[in-house]
């Protein structure tokens, strides 16, 4: 874990999460946008996967799961619980955890940032050749025709939003190295967003909605592509605040191994710095 808490610190620090989750994604989240309703404005999301890192898969994919049930409960707006949105939010919540620990072993900062930056550029480029040969195509029982000036203002698009979101990261892991020399690796919480966002949020969440909306996929799609952007950016940055504060809070519960360290003074060795803590 990224900090070693107890079974009863996880309950409270869970039910805690769950309430901000539910509040932030359906009190201060802005929603109902025209005309895409079904899109939500939130920190919601980063919640979820702060919940995943710091409690683990269980917690996280109970608190991603319970926040859409009882958030409908508490705040129907017109909608019921739908089991396929549920799952949704479900492997929202177990995923980082996972994706986390499956690069644990990684510490060079560059290679992390390269690793997201070549997830970002494939995606651009998937959607670079896709459009620069089909203009004509059916999704879902749909037909769609995409003019030459749609296309590249898509593919353009897409480029311009995956270069700000990459500064974005690289500027947020700037401001947190000089903020606390021992902070969490930004790199390693942009890579477990950016994947958890394309899987869950921009795929799979996209796909169903386009079952349960009067609306055409690639809206759907689109629109949870821009989202996909600006949630990523915010993740990053908010779970790495959150979790800084918590070190603060619970400095000897942190796992060391799972922190940046500062870099050592000119002729310091990694001994000595052991030896001043």
């Amino acid at each position: 874990m990224i900090i070693k808490l107890d079974q009863i610190h996880k309950i409270t620090i869970g039910a805690i999460l769950l309430v901000l989750i539910i509040i932030f994604t359906r009190v201060l989240a802005i929603g109902n946008i025209e005309p895409i309703p079904f899109l939500r404005i939130s920190i919601g999301p980063s919640l979820i996967i702060l919940s995943s890192l710091l409690l683990g898969p269980i917690y996280g994919c109970a608190i991603g799961a319970l926040s859409d049930i009882l958030g409908i409960v508490m705040f129907p707006n017109n909608y019921s619980i739908n089991p396929l949105f549920t799952l949704v939010y479900g492997l929202f919540g177990l995923c980082p955890w996972l994706l986390y620990y499956a690069i644990k072993r990684i510490k060079n900062e560059k290679i992390l940032f390269g690793i997201s930056a070549a997830i970002l550029l494939s995606l651009c480029l998937f959607v670079t050749f896709f459009l620069a040969f089909v203009s004509d195509f059916n999704l879902f029982g749909t037909d769609y025709h995409l003019d030459l000036w749609a296309r590249i203002l898509v593919i353009v698009l897409s480029y311009v939003l995956s270069a700000i979101t990459m500064l974005s990261i690289f500027f947020i892991g700037r401001y947190f190295k000089k903020k606390d020399g021992n902070h969490p690796e930004v790199n390693k919480i942009a890579f477990v967003a950016i994947i958890n966002n394309v899987l869950w949020m921009l795929i799979l969440n996209s796909i169903i909605k386009t079952f349960f909306f009067d609306v055409s996929f690639l809206i759907i799609f689109f629109s949870q592509a821009i989202m996909f952007f600006f949630d990523v950016v915010v993740a990053t940055f908010v779970v790495t605040y959150l979790l800084l504060l918590l070190f603060k809070i619970y400095p000897d519960k942190v796992n060391k191994d799972n922190l940046k360290p500062a870099e050592l003074k000119l002729g310091e060795t990694p001994n000595d710095e052991n030896e001043k803590e």
